[in-house]
């Protein structure tokens, strides 16, 4: 069934959206969150958690949490401790085997209320090569050709 949804509190202005109510005569407030891009660093064949909501504001404590799949890895939604909250969640980001170089996915966050009401970031992984072994040389005993 179509609905329609008459915006009330709209600043043009500033384009902020304060509160829709439907045909029906139902209201709610559509999310505050403001996500807040996120980068971090691992090394080579390395994984690393990734506190997604460590910056952002205003995140809803029963949202929906979804994730993308990055080019380079994958990543996968660990939940908290704390029950029926997404406020301890957190995305665990593994790289692909011998990858090194930038990645990317995308998280989502949408109000448990109105699952067409969403908010997206995204997180920029960066993965360190290894570094070489250094070998030093003078300690490695070693047969001239003369003595073979």
């Amino acid at each position: 069934m179509k609905k329609n949804y008459t915006l009330t509190g709209v600043f043009i202005i500033l384009g902020l959206l304060t509160s829709c109510s439907s045909d029906s005569g139902s209201e709610y407030t559509p999310l505050a969150t403001q996500v807040i891009a996120d980068a971090v660093e691992t090394n080579q064949n390395a994984s690393v958690v990734v506190n997604i909501f460590s910056n952002d504001v205003d995140v809803p404590s029963n949202g929906i949490l979804t994730v993308t799949n990055p080019s380079h890895g994958s990543v996968e939604i660990q939940t908290g401790s704390t029950a029926n909250t997404i406020l301890d969640d957190t995305v665990l980001y593994t790289p692909s085997n011998d990858y090194y170089g930038t990645d990317t996915f995308q998280y989502t966050i949408c109000s448990a209320s109105n699952a067409q009401d969403c908010v997206s970031g995204t997180v920029t992984v960066t993965v360190l090569p290894m570094s070489p072994v250094n070998y030093s040389l003078t300690n490695i005993p070693y047969a001239t050709l003369s003595e073979y």
